[in-house]
């Protein structure tokens, strides 16, 4: 998930970010955008099938000096799309951007891509060093910020989505993390230790700055703003009918690209309650359209707001090993509606179901359906 503009007015104001010195603390890491971060920040090598050897060795790096900040990471990774098909066209057209971004580079062409096999480096890397880990039978935001909110730590990110999810220990964009670890020093009781350099937000920094508005709001906004529950164009002649507020808001700068989302807060602020302004959505798009878009606004706030009921199991059990309950919410169907075996299910989360695990269970379910058409 994403929400289109919020992190750019974040980037442009980072008076909403607190400065904070990160050490002995649990963590909540978002994997997907930590192999990325690690490939491309430490510029490794990605022609001729890529540098695994480096990549691995830059991998141990990372978590060396978390280490030495006595910073317990635990690394969440996101698993299959939802069922419901609405990451379908995003997976879609980054599948095409990558294959066109690949020839591009043969030809000679400026650009780079993640060998195919970085995500296997990145999970037996984590593997060979105890770092705990876990991949979500879903997308994994909001996994992680149950976990985050259990163990009491903040959460390090590029998902916009955080800003509005409620982290009791606050969110870390990862653009804002120092990786240099800082000479030691000692705390008001004259502990020595060493930390990392970061920015801490909370929703009630960004809320502050709306006198009239409380962080309830906030997943409205979200759904406004679009996200991967509602497309950006949905309330297109909605956002044309706002006016553009008289004044900015508090302590916050607002440029020509903050435009939009200034007129969706002024807007906000007018609100009676969240209930009205959803109704205004839901009559400002066609008729034959409400129904459909009144189950979107629903599911979407719902992603923000009832975080708990998409957790498919806990990861606080999987993490301090107690007896894990049965699933609640989902099925434990393949995307063609095959039952899948709970061995296959146990190697998913573990992160030991790669490439060729992958693979062996695609022939298997392509298989059977050859066998049900027969």
């Amino acid at each position: 998930m994403g929400i289109p503009g919020l992190t750019t007015l974040i980037d442009d104001n980072l008076q909403l970010l607190q400065d904070y010195q990160l050490h002995h603390s649990k963590v909540i890491i978002d994997g997907n955008n930590l192999y990325h971060l690690l490939f491309y920040s430490y510029n490794v090598g990605y022609t001729h099938g890529g540098d695994y050897d480096k990549f691995s060795r830059k991998i141990k790096e990372f978590f060396d000096i978390l280490k030495s900040c006595d910073i317990e990471p635990y690394i969440i990774l996101d698993g299959g799309y939802e069922p419901d098909d609405r990451k379908l066209k995003t997976t879609l057209e980054r599948a095409t951007k990558r294959i066109l971004l690949s020839g591009a580079i043969i030809n000679s062409d400026r650009g780079k891509i993640l060998p195919i096999l970085s995500y296997e480096v990145f999970m037996t890397a984590l593997d060979n060093l105890g770092i705990p880990h876990v991949t979500c039978d879903f997308e994994a935001d909001n996994q992680i910020a149950i976990l985050a909110n259990d163990f009491k730590c903040p959460v390090i990110s590029f998902d916009s989505d955080f800003y509005v999810l409620n982290l009791t220990d606050g969110f870390i964009p990862f653009d804002s993390v120092n990786f240099e670890v800082q000479p030691t020093v000692k705390d008001s009781e004259g502990n020595e230790f060493k930390y990392l350099p970061v920015k801490r937000y909370f929703t009630q920094n960004f809320i502050s700055c709306f006198p009239e508005l409380d962080k309830e709001v906030l997943p409205l906004m979200a759904t406004v703003l679009g996200n991967d529950y509602v497309n950006i164009h949905t309330f297109e002649e909605f956002y044309s009918a706002l006016k553009i507020p008289k004044h900015a808001p508090l302590g916050i700068t607002v440029t020509r690209t903050h435009t939009k989302m200034m007129k969706i807060m002024n807007w906000l602020e007018s609100l009676k309650s969240i209930e009205s302004g959803v109704n205004r959505l839901i009559l400002s798009v066609k008729p034959e359209r409400r129904d459909g878009v009144k189950e979107l606004i629903k599911k979407s706030m719902d992603a923000y707001t009832n975080i708990s009921t998409y957790r498919s199991f806990s990861l606080n059990d999987f993490f301090t090993n107690k007896k894990e309950e049965s699933s609640t919410n989902y099925q434990t169907l393949s995307y063609n509606k095959n039952n899948i075996p709970s061995w296959f299910i146990d190697f998913h989360r573990r992160g030991r179901c790669h490439l060729s695990c992958r693979i062996l269970w695609f022939f298997i379910e392509t298989s059977y359906n050859v066998k049900l058409r027969k």
